[in-house]
């Protein structure tokens, strides 16, 4: 922004010193003015020597090339970050099955049994029952 704001005083400094020396009919510092007209034109045939080397096809391969670093660069970074969710995944992987594994409540068939541990009958509870029932067969 401080660029823009920069450049739009500079034009319109520009505009109001050329409009100033239209009205009077003569230029503002005219040796220094004629000396920068002699570097611009200079810098301006050097420019137009130099943009021979620099056609199109440099300007196309130069965005190419930064294009191409960018995208390597990008590259990198996902590659950097889908390494470190690989570790965390893996981290957590482990850290779950150990939790499965240590914490682990009884499984269901371990229930049962444990109940049929506890409500199991005596030997004595198991004979008169199995007495009981010969005796009805009879």
């Amino acid at each position: 922004m401080l660029w823009f704001s920069s450049s739009v005083l500079s034009v319109g400094l520009l505009i109001a010193l050329f409009h100033v020396e239209r009205t009077r009919g003569e230029r503002f510092l005219p040796n220094a003015r004629a000396h920068l007209d002699t570097l611009a034109r200079k810098i301006a045939h050097a420019h137009a020597r130099a943009s021979h080397a620099f056609e199109s096809d440099t300007f196309r391969q130069t965005v190419h090339y930064f294009v191409h670093m960018a995208l390597t660069a990008c590259r990198t970074a996902f590659a950097w970050v889908s390494e470190k969710f690989d570790a965390l995944i893996r981290i957590n992987r482990s850290v779950a099955h150990r939790a499965a594994t240590e914490g682990k409540s009884a499984s269901h068939l371990h229930e049962m049994m444990k109940h049929k541990a506890a409500t199991a009958l005596t030997e004595t509870q198991k004979k008169q029952r199995k007495a009981h029932a010969i005796g009805m067969r009879s």
